[in-house]
């Protein structure tokens, strides 16, 4: 009996001792994972660390947008350039900008289509493909809401920041 005994005893400190050991591992490489991540987050760099998003609310104060050479460009392209001179006189560096319009009737249209289409409602789809024509003749020019600026460093994102946030 005290040989069970004994031996139950050595089993419950091998399995205690084991589990011990499976935490101690299992707390070391959470440790190290998150180590590794923030070691390749700093060695990683992607171009949504040098984006900035610029609200634009009132267009007509870039003055470049009335400018001479307006009529052979398009109204974003007129924007986008008046963005830049903008921020070249900050001497900031940019390598592009990209608008951002209010297209959210659009969106929810085209969403809309998208799931008559996965349920093969025919009739559905015409409606929608009906209003969808009707509001691209409507709002023919969407409203420019911002602009993501995509800077050349993070030097000229953090003044970017402090001088247009």
């Amino acid at each position: 009996m005290d040989k069970k005994l004994l031996h139950a005893e050595k089993i419950a400190i091998l399995e205690i001792t084991s589990i011990f050991l499976l935490l101690f591992f299992i707390i070391c490489n959470k440790l190290t994972t998150k180590q590794m991540g923030k070691l390749y987050d700093q060695q990683h760099i992607d171009a949504s660390n040098y984006t900035l998003y610029l609200e634009i609310g009132n267009i007509e104060k870039f003055n470049s947008l009335n400018s001479i050479d307006a009529r052979d460009q398009t109204r974003g392209q007129l924007l986008k350039k008046a963005i830049y001179d903008q921020i070249q006189i900050h001497g900031l560096n940019i390598v592009r900008i990209d608008l951002v319009y209010d297209r959210y009737d659009m969106i929810n249209l085209i969403e809309q289509r998208g799931l008559a289409i996965k349920l093969q409602n025919y009739e559905k789809i015409l409606k929608i493909e009906h209003k969808i024509e009707q509001l691209k003749e409507s709002e023919y020019e969407a409203n420019i809401i911002g602009a993501y600026i995509t800077y050349e460093n993070i030097s000229d994102v953090k003044h970017a920041s402090v001088l247009f946030m």
